[in-house]
């Protein structure tokens, strides 16, 4: 259901038509409101049923003219029975019947392999629900919702940006744009630059949005529906067998004929060249070719699958065949998708990361941790049966886990108040946050590219005394780092 927001729009007049607040929905008013407009979910295959995917082999031009020539040849054994046109009938019977069921199976297979497929679309999404953010699935989000997003995070629903950090959407798959658009929070009317849509990705930084539209009535939504009216076109296989199965069917059409006419002319009598047609006009259907036909494709679709290639159509395969090199991109799909600390510098030394004792008996190790779970935007997510997990991008995903591993990240954040902060950006390279202490003093932690990080810094911490950093050392920590990202990469 859609509450599409009106430009121009206030932010209380934007809350009030949603009837929601700053603190979310409750479960109650979600569940209620989750079974009035329906869950969040679009439609991007059309499913059949598996009797209208059998029905559908024995409606093509070529099993149906294969029937045709089964039901001549039993109408020819009903006037002139031990002719052997039973058998011809039967086995061209059998013929379509063999063809459908090896066709049928196939394009089964693939169809519960096409309903498979959301299995592997990311559901999980945090929203506000009783004044806590927790983790649900993508398709209880609901109009009048409070959605979290973080870099590399999809956008599940339409809605308002209510709270931004330098956030950059990929919203290509909508609107073929090639740089991300950054998109600014709420601040007195609705704009274009606070709405965001369904489908988009976020490049960089993080916020909170105000759900206005879900499912079909979303943005991605309605290409949905009208994606569900595109007619699929004949392949170059099928137009070639639909022109030859005329042509065939014509050809044995009139040489029957001719013969008919024909036996009248030399004295015989109708039902006499009835049959001799008949048997004229079935001698000539080519019943081989088309269990050939199939059989061929289907087992070019097992070879195939067998290399993790899936054939929604049999008939695709012959296309296929001329296909020599497909090019395409490395994604997590490859690897296990999952970032971890491999190794520390610290304070000048190298550290494994299982090396618990050495970090212990480091100086920089406070400032170490605490600039990796201070300086991070990973949301923690609790749940009921203990298993708390993170949720944001994985690098930092990776040194929340680090850190929790040696102190309670969450006690770690407890103290420190967050005042102000700026997300990771590609052109600036760093990120930083500014937070208060329990002891009334600022407290500024930033991380990035150690180059980007260098220039910004007059000072080091060093032996638990700070002083000037030398150009010396500057040039060895980059170049150590340089050392670490060119060693790392030659292992891939």
């Amino acid at each position: 259901m859609s509450k599409k927001p009106s430009l121009g729009q206030t932010r209380e007049q934007l809350f009030k038509s949603l009837n929601t607040n700053d603190q979310g929905l409750s479960t109650n008013e979600a569940n209620r409101r989750l079974k009035q407009y329906g869950a969040n979910q679009i439609q991007f295959h059309r499913a059949r049923s598996p009797w209208m995917l059998l029905a559908k082999e024995f409606t093509a031009l070529f099993p149906l003219m294969l029937l045709a020539a089964s039901l001549l040849a039993f109408f020819a054994h009903s006037l002139n029975p031990g002719e052997g046109y039973d058998l011809i009938a039967a086995a061209l019977f059998v013929v379509v019947v063999l063809n459908a069921s090896v066709s049928f199976i196939q394009n089964y297979r693939v169809e519960k392999l096409m309903i498979s497929f959301l299995d592997y679309i990311p559901k999980k999404v945090v929203l506000l629900r009783d004044g806590e953010q927790v983790l649900l699935d993508a398709n209880a989000v609901i109009p009048g919702d409070m959605l979290f997003v973080q870099e590399g995070d999809k956008i599940s629903a339409d809605g308002v940006l209510i709270t931004s950090d330098n956030l950059l959407l990929d919203q290509s798959i909508l609107s073929g744009e090639s740089e991300p658009v950054t998109k600014t929070a709420l601040m007195e009317t609705v704009t274009p630059e606070n709405q965001v849509s369904s489908g988009a990705t976020v490049f960089s930084g993080h916020g909170s949005i105000l759900v206005t539209g879900t499912g079909r009535y979303t943005r991605i939504g309605s290409i949905s529906r009208m994606s569900q009216d595109v007619q699929e076109d004949l392949t170059p296989m099928q137009k070639e067998l639909m022109d030859f199965v005329r042509k065939i069917t014509w050809l044995a059409l009139g040489i029957g004929g001719t013969f008919f006419l024909v036996g009248f002319a030399i004295g015989n009598t109708f039902w006499t060249n009835l049959i001799f047609a008949i048997g004229i006009i079935v001698a000539n259907v080519p019943e081989g070719l088309l269990p050939t036909v199939t059989l061929a494709l289907t087992q070019a679709s097992a070879r195939m699958g067998k290399h993790n290639a899936v054939v929604k159509h049999i008939m695709s395969v012959e296309t296929l065949g001329s296909t020599t090199v497909i090019c395409t991109d490395k994604t997590g799909t490859l690897t296990q998708n999952r970032l971890h600390v491999e190794k520390l510098f610290v304070d000048f030394t190298e550290l494994d990361a299982a090396d618990i004792e050495g970090l212990a008996q480091n100086h920089g190790r406070q400032p170490f941790l605490e600039t990796m779970g201070l300086c991070n935007d990973v949301i923690l997510l609790k749940n009921h049966n203990g298993d708390d997990r993170y949720k944001g991008d994985p690098t930092e995903v990776a040194m929340a886990e680090f850190v929790n591993r040696h102190v309670e990240l969450e006690g770690l954040r407890s103290a420190f108040e967050l005042l102000d902060g700026q997300a990771f950006d590609s052109d600036t390279k760093h990120m930083w946050n500014l937070f208060h202490t329990a002891g009334d003093t600022r407290y500024l932690t930033v991380k990035g590219a150690p180059e980007a990080v260098l220039a910004r810094c007059s000072l080091v911490h060093s032996g638990g005394v700070a002083r000037p950093l030398s150009s010396e050392e500057q040039e060895q920590i980059a170049g150590q780092a340089d050392v670490e990202i060119r060693r790392v990469l030659g292992k891939i």
